[in-house]
């Protein structure tokens, strides 16, 4: 366990320190909120939305919970790095389910999607946190591609 929330706090500092704007700044509470769904928006196993005060993901619900997690820390590195960035959801929306993204299997693997530095951030953070989970990534891509 000490392990994964090392690894936790590694991807959490590598994603912050490479977007931090400096330290005038002013600090702004930050709420996270991650709810297993039966239904996204769209075709997804996915999803996250800029709320008032932070970000709400939602995840497929999974056969196993470690997916869910998975799943979740995905969306929210790629949620704050594109806030961080000043990438809007709406774009990242309308890249999702336009013309091309809505014909792709991951559309954020595209490298014209507007999202796609941070999406691959997010993938290579996943794929850490799988690998200290233990979760065996073939099984693991098939069922998230299955939503």
């Amino acid at each position: 366990m000490r392990r994964l929330l090392a690894a936790a706090a590694c991807a959490s500092y590598i994603a912050l320190s490479s977007v931090s704007s400096g330290a005038a700044e002013k600090h702004r509470p930050l709420m996270v909120t991650v709810e297993t769904v039966n239904h996204q928006r769209y075709r997804s196993a996915g999803d996250w939305l800029k709320t008032k005060n932070g970000i709400a993901a939602k995840v497929s619900a999974m056969s196993k919970r470690d997916y869910e997690f998975l799943i979740a820390i995905h969306e929210l590195v790629e949620a704050y790095l594109c806030e961080a960035r000043g990438i809007s959801q709406a774009s990242v929306d309308a890249w999702d389910t336009g013309p091309i993204g809505s014909k792709l299997d991951e559309p954020g693997d595209d490298p014209r999607a507007p999202y796609a530095k941070e999406h691959k951030f997010a993938s290579k953070i996943e794929r850490l946190v799988a690998d200290e989970l233990g979760v065996d990534w073939g099984k693991y891509a098939d069922e998230v591609a299955g939503k």
